[in-house]
């Protein structure tokens, strides 16, 4: 199209320069240069010149001729845009144009989910890095609680040479060094540093009356209770400065009653209980699954029997996960209380719930990484004198190895985001260790746990959350590694 515009326009161009040529012999007549300026001001305008009254012949002439000339380009215009060729090229325009919609609307969509994506990960990894310390995965959930008091006899008139004692925060009467320790957006006061020959060193805890010599990290003080000299009793809170702190307690000879509290909000119980409930389901799962798939992949005919049960495994991938959390409170749960111990919701009857969760994904992922195995293949083996199991052992396997990775992948992704079925088959107690016959918390759980309360902790479950993500990530690297490393020993 662009083609013929441009024969159209050089055509016209030639005809005004034709005329130019006429006019430039007759410049003496004042009357033709203002037709010619008329003529190029009217050809802008127009696209074409339209009728002058000359009374030169030649001109005349001419002007018969270029209108005649006009006449067949709009004639042959006029036809080119009745034609095939124009529609077809309009038609391409038009596909092109919705072609680019279509790319637009595509891209402008996939930057709004990546953006949202990207902006939910920042506001995770904001709110959830200040929490997430190596104290708090591998420490307790439950706060530890500690009552201490002094021994008797003790002697206040110590030098303590291995602390700074010029330093504010240091007790020059206890040989103490103390800090700040937030707790729910609290402070409260801590022990930073205890002197060897602190007082501190040989308080008794109430419950058994031993020497308490597990140490004061991670702990905080939420009350000190002492006596002065004249037996008067001071009780000093541990939500306060650290100066007047110090204050109070230095004016007391014995510590009566102190309670020291463990910041807890740990999650290495529902660390633990993920880990052991990846194991457990796809101990139970994937053997079902791949064993499964290979049925349907080689050994199965296409008959209506098989139609249905591809029919029921995509049914089954539809059902909300609840659903299967009902199924394991009432069919699992009752089947795992009859191992000795057990009482109620535990990982076993989690592994069995999501072993029925993870076998429509694994069945279907690992079959059509069957499907795509060349025939070739299998016929060459049965040719060579192999037999049907062999050959399946030996290429179908091996060659589907890449689709069993990757259903492995989504299998653990899947056990470490589910909530809702666990929730039922598994219970939501948070525990400090995992524990085969008794109720536990996965992560996923922790975090509906925290924040199903009066007071959500979005701290911890952002950093619950930045857990969860590395662990998918170092999986998927790791999977990814080693489908790399199988893939380069194939092609040798």
């Amino acid at each position: 199209m662009q083609g013929k515009i441009i024969k159209l326009k050089h055509k016209i161009v030639e005809s005004v320069n034709l005329l130019k040529d006429v006019f430039k012999e007759d410049k003496t007549s004042k009357f033709y240069k203002d037709k010619i300026k008329e003529t190029k001001i009217k050809y802008k305008k127009s696209g074409f010149w339209h009728s002058l009254s000359f009374k030169n012949n030649r001109t005349l002439e001419l002007k018969t001729q270029y209108n005649k000339e006009i006449k067949l380009i709009k004639k042959e215009f006029k036809e080119y845009k009745n034609s095939f060729e124009y529609h077809k090229s309009k038609n391409l325009k038009l596909r092109i144009l919705k072609d680019f919609l279509r790319a637009l609307n595509s891209s402008i969509f996939a930057f709004l989910v990546l953006g949202l994506l990207t902006w939910i990960i920042i506001y995770i990894f904001m709110t959830g890095s200040g929490k997430l310390t190596l104290d708090k995965i591998l420490g307790n959930y439950k706060t530890e609680t500690y009552t201490l008091r002094s021994k008797d006899n003790i002697d206040l008139n110590l030098t303590y040479d291995d602390l700074d004692l010029n330093n504010p925060n240091v007790s020059k009467r206890r040989g103490v060094e103390f800090t700040l320790l937030k707790v729910d957006d609290k402070e409260y006061v801590a022990i930073n540093k205890v002197s060897e020959e602190s007082p501190f060193n040989y308080l008794i805890n109430s419950v058994n009356n031993e020497i308490y010599t597990s140490g004061f990290n991670n702990l905080y003080i939420s009350s000190i209770s002492l006596v002065d000299e004249n037996n008067f009793m001071i009780i000093v809170p541990g939500e306060n400065d650290i100066k007047t702190f110090i204050n109070e307690i230095d004016q007391g000879i014995k510590i009566v009653d102190s309670t020291f509290l463990g910041e807890g909000g740990g999650f290495r119980g529902s660390l633990l209980n993920t880990l052991s409930l990846i194991g457990l389901s796809l101990v139970f799962a994937f053997p079902l699954g791949v064993g499964a798939a290979i049925y349907l992949g080689v050994y199965a005919k296409k008959t209506k029997f098989t139609e249905i049960i591809r029919s029921l495994i995509d049914m089954i991938s539809g059902i909300p996960s609840i659903i299967f959390g009902l199924a394991g409170a009432l069919i699992f749960i009752p089947i795992a209380s009859l191992i000795p111990g057990t009482n109620g919701g535990n990982l076993i009857s989690g592994a069995l719930t999501m072993c029925m969760i993870l076998l429509p994904t694994i069945v279907k992922t690992v079959e059509e990484s069957i499907k795509v195995i060349p025939n070739s293949l299998k016929e060459a083996s049965l040719a060579l004198g192999a037999s049907k199991s062999e050959t399946v052992f030996k290429i179908v396997i091996p060659n589907a190895f890449p689709g069993m990775l990757t259903s492995l992948l989504l299998s653990i992704g899947r056990i470490i985001g589910e909530s809702a079925a666990l929730v039922f088959a598994m219970g939501t107690t948070i525990a400090e260790y995992a524990n085969l016959n008794g109720s536990n918390a996965t992560l996923a759980v922790h975090i509906w746990v925290i924040l199903g309360g009066d007071h959500p902790s979005y701290d911890n479950a952002c950093a619950i959350a930045i857990v969860i993500i590395i662990i998918v990530l170092i999986l998927t690297i790791l999977i990814k590694l080693i489908s790399f490393k199988m893939n380069k020993f194939k092609s040798r």
